[in-house]
């Protein structure tokens, strides 16, 4: 401990005078993200405004508003399926677990939020990954033709990139087909390239057979067209009764309390969770939000993808190949496997 004037006790460490500043070591990952960028003179170099390459602006879509936030934000989650409180009790756990599990992420800089890939959780067991695209796919042209993806929504989207000038955001902002790239209603695949469901494959089951946890992830090739998939899905009760968990049970419950008067009496077992505090029915809906990665794995991810893409092609090209030597071939052996004639055949 240094001394101070007049031979006083100071806080902290002291070297010949000078104050010694100590704090926690961090990992290379964590110090260079800490490291500050510097122009050829030395000069500490300036964030461009509005970059945000984490996409951290988009962690609250997907979130439900309350009655209790504004009128506006009241009349906007009903538009989408009702607010919070119209919610069963096991939605909101669920949704609140969903939002804490995120917020836990993104508190690495190692983490970013895909602009492109959503989650879709409380989803029902029975559902495929083709019954899901077709849903997904379906969900994407009603969103597109409702308008729920904005020119507001594209330029947050390139500015957070921070690679396009202002002029040129605002250039682009004026072109519809660069706001909302126009869907192919044919090409499925070019729209939705990936669809993956989680499954329990514990027990050396394989993938195909085992049973579905109930969530699943879908890859968009556009930002707009993610939005617009979203924001129709997501707290939607059109998409309960079919593909939502225990939707069947909750609207069979909502039409057995449309006939009869009073409270209506639940399964115990797996009703219970539909019924509120005041005795309403409240149906479960799709849980439906973009999704927090990983850096590093995401990366992994994608060069584990583009080198299967490309086997696939090398395996394409071998095979044609292998095909024309074939048939290069095919007049040789046709006269090998002919038969010579014998000495009374050539005789008659």
């Amino acid at each position: 401990m240094g001394l101070g004037e007049g031979g006083e006790a100071s806080g902290g460490l002291t070297l010949n005078g000078r104050r010694i500043l100590v704090d926690f070591a961090v990992d290379r990952t964590t110090a260079s993200s800490l490291a500050v960028q510097r122009d050829a003179d030395g000069k500490p170099i300036k964030k461009s405004v509005g970059k945000d390459r984490r996409n951290l602006y988009l962690k609250n879509e997907g979130r439900v508003t309350s009655s209790a936030d504004n009128d506006i934000a009241a009349s906007a989650g009903a538009t989408h399926g009702g607010v919070w409180e119209d919610l069963p009790p096991g939605d909101r756990a669920r949704r609140e677990r969903a939002f804490a599990d995120k917020s836990t992420k993104l508190r690495s800089p190692l983490f970013f939020i895909n602009p492109k890939r959503i989650s879709v959780r409380n989803l029902a067991k029975s559902v495929t990954e083709s019954e899901l695209k077709n849903l997904v796919f379906g969900a994407l042209k009603k969103g597109l033709e409702k308008q729920l993806a904005t020119p507001q929504d594209a330029v947050a989207h390139w500015r957070a990139g921070g690679e396009l000038p202002h002029a040129e955001v605002m250039r682009r902002a004026t072109d519809q087909n660069l706001v909302v790239p126009p869907l192919d209603e044919k090409n499925v695949r070019g729209a939705i390239p990936s669809v993956y469901i989680d499954r329990d494959t514990t027990g050396g089951k394989k993938t195909a057979d085992a049973p579905s946890r109930g969530f699943g992830f879908v890859e968009f090739a556009h930002h707009a067209h993610a939005l617009a998939a979203l924001r129709q899905l997501n707290n939607n009760p059109a998409y309960s009764e079919e593909y939502a968990a225990g939707g069947k049970h909750a609207a069979a419950m909502l039409k057995q309390k449309r006939g009869k008067k009073g409270k209506t009496k639940a399964d115990p077992e797996t009703g219970a969770e539909f019924v509120g505090e005041d005795g309403r029915v409240c149906v479960p809906r799709l849980i439906v939000e973009l999704t927090a990665e990983n850096k590093v794995k995401a990366r992994q991810q994608a060069e584990k993808i583009a080198q299967k893409k490309a086997n696939k092609i090398k395996q394409r090209i071998e095979k044609k190949e292998k095909q024309r030597e074939e048939e290069d071939q095919q007049p040789s052996d046709d006269k090998k496997k002919e038969k010579k004639k014998g000495r009374g055949a050539l005789q008659r």
